[in-house]
């Protein structure tokens, strides 16, 4: 992609025109050539975690080209520990908290009798437990 492709696409989207909406154009102009090559990174390189789409964006390179692609990370921003930041991905954690700092909260709540969620969680943190 040239810069004035990028700056294209940049004033496009500014002006409330989507990225999908774009790559539809996109793909409707692209060459043979652009085709095949959004075909060979499909063939190479697609797998559970890389998508790679018909309508890519291809940039050619000195020695090769770039083709845009979605990469499939677990999890988002919203699955992180609330008090360490580590991924609660793996389905241990509870209510933002890893397993690690979710299991500490309930030890903490049993061991002060306490049964409501929220009161032990908000009590295992101002009493300075947060370290794992």
């Amino acid at each position: 992609m040239n810069q004035w492709q990028e700056n294209t696409i940049r004033d496009l989207l500014a002006s409330g025109i989507t990225l999908p909406e774009i790559a539809m154009v996109a793909a409707q102009s692209q060459s043979e050539r652009e085709r095949n090559i959004v075909a060979a990174a499909y063939d190479i390189h697609a797998s559970d975690v890389l998508e790679v789409d018909s309508e890519a964006f291809v940039s050619m390179g000195e020695d090769g080209a770039w083709v845009s692609a979605w990469v499939y990370v677990e999890g988002d921003s919203n699955d992180e520990c609330d008090w360490c930041g580590e991924l609660v991905s793996d389905g241990e954690g509870y209510d933002g908290l890893c397993g690690t700092h979710a299991d500490k909260v309930e030890t903490y709540m049993e061991s002060h009798n306490i049964t409501d969620w929220e009161t032990g969680r908000r009590a295992f943190r101002d009493n300075g437990n947060l370290a794992i």
